[in-house]
């Protein structure tokens, strides 16, 4: 790998790269697609260093996190790393908003997982030679 591969890689992470949410039971496509930044991309690198500073914050306000703590820390976390979205919603498109992929997110941990392994994947930034 060279040098030049590492740079272009991290600043197209930027952009983004869309994927499919699956039926968590039959594993079909959802027709919902998220553009999700990725992990080496500086948009990334500001949701971790925010989500940091929350925890830092809530820990030294409270003693610690309570579930429900570090769950709004990481919904934040994605709603800053997911960049939008293709969704509908009774047949009619959905506009990207955080309030709605919030709704979505916490629409079943499925998602969230989902979501989570997609944003921490480096696979699509990075071709494979044959």
């Amino acid at each position: 790998m060279d040098l030049s591969e590492i740079v272009k890689s991290t600043s197209a992470q930027d952009a983004g790269h869309e994927f499919e949410l699956l039926d968590p039971v039959r594993g079909e496509p959802t027709g919902i697609k998220l553009t999700v930044a990725g992990p080496d991309s500086e948009i990334v690198r500001k949701a971790r260093h925010e989500m940091t500073k929350e925890i830092s914050r809530q820990s030294a306000r409270r003693g610690g996190l309570t579930p429900e703590g570090q769950e709004q820390i990481m919904d934040e976390f994605f709603a800053a790393v997911v960049l939008g979205w293709t969704a509908k919603e009774g047949g009619k498109a959905v506009p990207y908003s955080k309030e709605a992929f919030l709704r979505l997110l916490k629409a079943g941990t499925w998602v969230r997982a989902q979501v989570d392994g997609f944003a921490g994947d480096r696979s699509p930034y990075f071709k494979t030679k044959a």
